[in-house]
């Protein structure tokens, strides 16, 4: 919707005068709204959903239109990044609600769609998925901003804009080792648990994070450490001598957060990930 004002001169022999002003409004013809689900992300890997809706108030279809998402593109010194990647074939394309053949996909570093119709006073609805890749900004207060642009037809560009927040969450994993790898009768065997975040946020005690095993062969006398302080059952963990099952309590098992930081030569995001270390040993 645009504003216009408009004001009249009258001249004649006695003088000039003007007439009072008017205003009017000139209504766009297509109307674009974006909507992205979830509404952050947490890291690169994630995939995000965008559902971008083009409505016609006109009375007469408006055709060739093409639609470009150009998927969160931003500076970073001297360059131009894309913080999220076109999902091959992932188009989904309504008009008036009724499922169609999607318009072809031009992908590069940015996407665009067409060409295709909007029916008089009708509407269509593209739906497509981008996942985060290693551009988007990890840092606190991160956000990838995706601005769409329509145009062709008889109407002049049309523009809306998604944003999409970072939100960091703790990502783990976990990997087990055994030394040593042969042992005698009777002998030590030690179990390492190393528990690894990927994630932007720490895993506090509010995770419930809950490491269980089953020791074949069962091991006694059990001596448990982590990150280097020992463990005492059952504050810390629970284990039958008989079954072999080893159990950590609720909220025992903490891992801080990745460290995350931007190349300032490529712009990537990387990190190296936030560790903790659990330690089983006992007599076979």
């Amino acid at each position: 919707m645009a504003r216009f004002t408009n004001q009249a001169t009258l001249t004649y022999t006695g003088g000039t005068v003007v007439s009072n002003i008017v205003t009017g409004e000139l209504l766009d013809i297509l109307a674009v709204s974006a909507a992205a689900l979830p509404a952050s992300y947490g890291g690169p890997g994630d995939v995000i959903t965008f559902i971008v809706g083009i409505t016609n108030s006109s009375a007469a279809p408006v055709t060739d239109l093409t639609l470009l998402d150009n998927l969160g593109e931003y500076t970073f010194g001297d360059l131009t990044l894309y913080p999220l990647t076109y999902i091959p074939d992932s188009l989904l394309f309504f008009s008036s609600g009724r499922q169609q053949t999607p318009p072809p996909a031009a992908v590069g570093s940015a996407v665009s769609f067409g060409p295709f119709a909007v029916g008089a006073n009708g509407s269509v609805v593209l739906i497509y998925q981008a996942r985060v890749n290693e551009y988007a900004p990890l840092s606190a207060g991160g956000a990838v901003t995706s601005r769409f642009s329509l145009t062709g037809g008889s109407a002049g560009p049309v523009a809306a804009t998604e944003t999409v927040n970072f939100v960091p969450l703790p990502v783990l994993g976990i990997c087990k080792s055994l030394s040593p790898a042969s042992v005698s009768e009777n002998g030590t065997l030690t179990y390492t648990f190393i528990i690894r975040n990927f994630g932007g946020a720490a895993a506090g005690t509010d995770e419930n994070a809950v490491i269980s095993d089953t020791f074949s062969p069962v091991l006694s006398d059990l001596e448990v450490s982590f990150n280097g302080s020992a463990w005492t059952a059952p504050d810390n963990y629970s284990y039958d001598a008989a079954s072999g099952i080893f159990t950590t309590a609720p909220g025992q098992i903490t891992v801080p957060a990745a460290a995350y930081a931007q190349d300032p030569a490529t712009g990537a995001w990387s990190g190296e990930p936030g560790q903790s270390v659990l330690t089983v040993t006992g007599t076979v």
